[in-house]
């Protein structure tokens, strides 16, 4: 296995061996043979649709015959997105630069539906799961609370709820 990310930094704190790790821009890197699966985690919330789409096309060309490939999204109607839009002006008044709600890169947000069709040309979409159940700012301020809370919600079967939640 291998591991690629922007930032150097996110990848000394890993458990993945040295010669595994690939830092730098995941376009630029020449990477050998094909992968049986690959995962592309917290990477699309960065990506412009047209980004997005350079990206697929460089990770089919990566996926060995039968192939999986797993991909996260932020969801735009989800709970915890539409609270972030909402505190984002104010966290920019108090929160440091290094915080992630108070920087000034853009991010995008998807609609499953949207999400779907970037994937139904290039590949078959076996399942669509909500992952993520916690809320801001409830995940900073009460961490473990937050926790619970979402492994109750993970444990629902799909419903607006979940959705909404996800």
């Amino acid at each position: 296995y291998d591991a690629s990310d922007i930032l150097k930094g996110m990848l000394d704190q890993s458990n993945i061996p040295d010669h595994n790790r690939f830092p730098g821009d995941f376009l630029e890197i020449d990477f050998k043979g094909n992968y049986d699966l690959v995962y592309m985690l917290g990477v699309s919330t960065y990506l412009s649709e047209e980004q997005m789409k350079i990206y697929l096309e460089k990770i089919k060309s990566l996926l060995a015959p039968n192939g999986c490939f797993i991909v996260t999204f932020t969801h735009l109607n989800s709970l915890d997105i539409r609270i972030r839009q909402l505190l984002t002006p104010i966290a920019k008044l108090f929160a440091k630069d290094d915080k992630v709600i108070s920087q000034s890169f853009q991010t995008k947000f998807y609609r499953n539906g949207k999400s779907k069709k970037l994937f139904l040309n290039d590949f078959e979409i076996e399942r669509v799961d909500g992952l993520n159940h916690t809320v801001f700012p409830v995940s900073r301020i009460a961490p473990l609370v937050s926790i619970k809370i979402a492994r109750l919600i993970s444990k629902l079967r799909e419903s607006f709820i979940k959705r909404f939640f996800s």
